[in-house]
């Protein structure tokens, strides 16, 4: 039987799930948490971005190529729509 040591306890591989399942369980759900938080933060920077673009002024958008539409659109863009933009 195998033991696997987690925040200072030892799990046992008795009951419904071995040793390795349940640290697979365990690593799953840390990197669920993980790319959860990287996609909040990613939408957080994308919006604020936006929120920047509106807050332009029309040389500025000319100078970066971007016309005062365009800039338009894509600030009434949802926080979370991510088509076209490259990271």
């Amino acid at each position: 039987m195998k033991k696997l040591i987690y925040a200072g306890q030892a799990i046992s591989g008795g009951g419904c799930c071995s040793g390795e399942e349940v640290a697979v369980k365990i690593f799953s759900l840390r990197t669920l948490l993980i790319l959860l938080a990287n996609r909040l933060d990613r939408w957080r920077i994308l919006s604020r971005q936006r929120y920047q673009l509106m807050s332009m002024s029309d040389y500025m958008l000319k100078d970066i190529g971007i016309s005062r539409a365009d800039a338009e659109r894509e600030a009434i863009r949802p926080f979370w729509d991510e088509r076209g933009v490259k990271w």
